[in-house]
């Protein structure tokens, strides 16, 4: 996203703020290896990207050909127009005149009365711009509300020097709290004691980090690589999620967000041991990067397995959301054999009421029987269509023709 400033109108300007931003590939270093290239074809079927270019930082090769395309693409980008009033642009220029790292709520709210702006509303809406334009680095999270970063290399730095740290790694990810000024006091750049507690905030809000306990912190990326022997009992369920584009940390954020369910300490860098506090089940989660899979198997009593993977499953979904263009697909691994099936394709063969038949086995499934192994029959009406006497209808299109008072009582009938 990039913003520019066009012509006064009166007492306003206009602010312009660009989102959907082109890319622009730029290969460097041609001067050491003229003949490196990309696959462009590939890339641009994939993302947004509106041309490429082979330059040299060294020899300034390719620099003035980067600088006209770089300028005639954010010439054509539309534009989104929002009024600014010009004492909300002098907030704005005060803080980028500001040469300090941060800065606190109270002196925020200062710079808004300073300009006749009391209201904490409007103060809100003056604060989520600014963050989406980067001139600011603020949550409304309650640990991370009070501070209002300036300069986003402050926090940037300190993160990569915590987690770049060599006995940090030497201990598989375990920091203990009163390092932290070990580490930070080292920088050229102040960090002084009573935000140390905002640095580890912003970490665990993006799911780098989680506290063990009030005395320590751990990084699931710096785990050990060794994947620890695991027994697994009775008849489990199976799911994959399969990537086109496998980003590691998916796995660190899923030990983050349900850490509280890691069984004994089993967690290793690419998979963990869950055990829920609700039901009587139990998980292996293990990530292939090369495959760029990931496997999940539950064990647990009769259906509390599946009830407990719903959970797994809506945790990795949120951390899917998080990322563009995964390309991630549910498989429904086959029993019996070494093979996996869409889930999605599943769902189809069951609305046309059809078995799945694998071409390669030469063999049919019972769709029902390999869904209903990982969700109820109730769970996939709520969530994908409602069956109405053996017959199925989009579940999207009931919800708008049943959106009046009263309705609920027809779609529970329905369900029923």
């Amino acid at each position: 996203m990039y913003f520019k400033y066009s012509e006064n109108h009166g007492r306003h300007l206009r602010l312009k703020i660009i989102f959907g931003s082109p890319i622009i590939v730029v290969i460097n270093k041609i001067d050491q290896n003229p003949s490196f290239d990309v696959n462009r074809n590939h890339l641009q079927k994939k993302y947004n990207i509106k041309g490429f270019v082979k330059l040299s930082c060294s020899s300034l090769e390719g620099i003035e050909e980067f600088k006209e395309l770089l300028q005639r693409e954010i010439l054509e980008i539309e534009f989104i127009e929002s009024m600014w009033s010009q004492r909300w642009l002098n907030i704005k220029n005060n803080l980028v005149a500001n040469t300090e790292n941060f800065i606190s709520y109270e002196c925020y709210e200062g710079l808004c009365s300073d300009e006749g702006i009391h209201k904490e509303v409007t103060q809100d809406v003056i604060i989520d711009y600014l963050h989406d334009l980067g001139v600011i680095l603020h949550f409304d999270d309650m640990a991370l509300l009070d501070t209002f970063v300036l300069n986003p290399v402050w926090v940037t730095d300190a993160v990569y020097s915590i987690i770049n740290d060599d006995k940090l790694a030497k201990d598989y990810g375990i920091l203990k709290i009163k390092r932290l000024s070990e580490i930070l006091n080292n920088k050229k750049v102040r960090y002084p004691k009573n935000k140390h507690n905002f640095i580890i905030e912003i970490m665990k809000k993006f799911q780098i980090c989680y506290a063990i306990n009030k005395y320590t912190i751990l990084f699931p990326s710096l785990l050990s690589v060794q994947e620890p022997t695991i027994k697994l009992s009775g008849h489990l369920l199976e799911f994959e999620f399969s990537y086109g584009f496998f980003p590691k940390s998916i796995i660190s954020k899923l030990i983050v967000k349900r850490h509280d369910e890691i069984d004994d300490s089993l967690m290793w860098r690419s998979g963990v041991v869950l055990k829920s506090k609700q039901y009587s089940a139990r998980a292996f989660i293990k990530a292939d990067e090369k495959e760029k899979k990931i496997y999940i198997k539950i064990e647990g009593e009769g259906n509390q397995k599946r009830d407990y993977f719903a959970i797994i499953r809506d945790t990795f979904h949120q951390i899917h959301n998080k990322f563009e263009k995964l390309g991630e697909k549910e498989l429904v691994p086959l029993p019996n054999c070494d093979s996996s099936v869409s889930y999605k394709a599943l769902l189809n063969c069951e609305k046309r009421k059809i078995p799945y038949y694998d071409a390669e086995l030469d063999r049919e499934f019972d769709v029902s029987e390999l869904l209903n192994a990982i969700e109820s029959p109730q769970a996939r009406i709520e969530k994908n269509t409602y069956h109405i006497n053996g017959d199925y209808i989009d579940g999207n299109k009931l919800e708008q023709k049943h959106s009046g008072a009263g309705d609920n009582v027809g779609r529970d009938k329905i369900i029923k």
